[in-house]
């Protein structure tokens, strides 16, 4: 069955493998300005935003000063990045008309914030007032760029803007954010998700759990019957080598299992269902080959969070038809 202990271990063997990376990552990082892509514009490296995260979280678990030290450095390079863009780059799209974002505004908020939460209390009030600057600059974009829709990336737009909101509710756009998360959520607040794919489906999951914890609203998540049901699915889909297929524009054994092993640590625990515990530890087996990197410790730190060690496993009843059109619309053939 898998534990914190084991997630920890994951997290502390990505923090060993690349702790030395610091200085090339950061160099390397600012000369990694090119032009904005036909769709979201710049995007800055993330590497330092997951580096700082995982320093930040074990910052969390043994308070040794250096994780915070280094989680700051590592955030703070958002700041230096923006000076290496082009002149005039905040004139090439509509989205920077109020100014650049430091962070790519869609997937870095939900890992930037509660990294600096980690650490707040290490800060000065210079250095959070600079921190809580590069989030607020990033989540301005979103207004000009929402993406509406019951998917994965609307969902991870109200994810951060919530959580952003939960952590810093003294900020001037506080009650913005928490008005434009539950705004950008609706069309997936009790409803199925439009996705048709293993990946994000992890996505759209993992970010309604996280906004639904920022806005206090768990217990109402819990009694829909739609984050249960695609969470079902899964311990239907997994193979006996804990390998998710890679339907729709996913791709073979994808990242996006360890994202399903933390959601399925979240429903184990929700639900007190044994099946999702069993699910999760068969795919968080069959991840053992991986190379720990600060990105997948980012989502073990989820998993480490959401796991609860006295749920026992138990092998899914039914593992034939994956539910129905509405969640999954897949059957499982495993006759041999």
């Amino acid at each position: 069955m898998s534990t914190k202990a084991e997630y920890l271990g994951f997290i502390e063997a990505a923090y060993e493998r690349e702790k030395g990376c610091f200085e090339e990552e950061f160099t390397r990082g600012l000369g990694q300005v090119k032009n904005p892509q036909p769709l979201f514009g710049y995007i800055p490296p993330r590497w330092m935003l997951d580096f700082g995260a995982t320093c930040a979280f074990l910052f969390t678990y043994n308070y040794q000063l250096h994780f915070a030290e280094q989680a700051k450095n590592a955030l703070f390079f958002y700041r230096e990045w923006l000076k290496y863009l082009p002149a005039g780059a905040a004139q090439e799209r509509p989205e920077y008309s109020e100014g650049m974002a430091p962070l790519e505004p869609v997937f870095y908020p939900v890992i930037f914030v509660p990294a600096v939460e980690c650490i707040r209390d290490t800060l000065s009030s210079s250095e959070l007032e600079i921190l809580v600057g590069i989030l607020a600059d990033s989540l301005r974009p979103i207004w000009r760029f929402p993406e509406w829709g019951g998917h994965n990336r609307a969902m991870l737009r109200a994810a951060g803007l919530a959580l952003s909101a939960s952590a810093f509710p003294e900020h001037a756009e506080a009650n913005l954010w928490a008005t434009m998360a539950d705004e950008l959520a609706e069309e997936s607040w009790g409803r199925w998700s439009i996705e048709d794919t293993m990946l994000y489906q992890a996505h759209w999951l993992r970010a309604l759990v996280i906004y639904a914890e920022a806005r206090d609203r768990v217990q109402v998540l819990k009694d829909m019957i739609q984050p249960r049901m695609h969470l079902k699915a899964i311990t239907q889909l997994v193979s006996p080598l804990g390998i998710l297929p890679d339907y729709g524009d996913s791709h073979w054994l994808m990242h996006s299992h360890w994202e399903w092993a933390a959601c399925l640590e979240w429903g184990a625990r929700a639900y007190r269902d044994q099946a999702m515990k069993w699910t999760a530890d068969r795919i968080f087996r069959g991840r053992q080959a991986d190379i720990p990197d600060a990105y997948l410790a980012t989502v073990a730190a989820l998993a480490w969070m959401w796991c609860d060690e006295s749920l026992p496993e138990a092998t899914p009843v039914n593992q034939d038809d994956a539910l129905d059109d509405l969640a999954i619309k897949k059957k499982v053939w495993r006759t041999g």
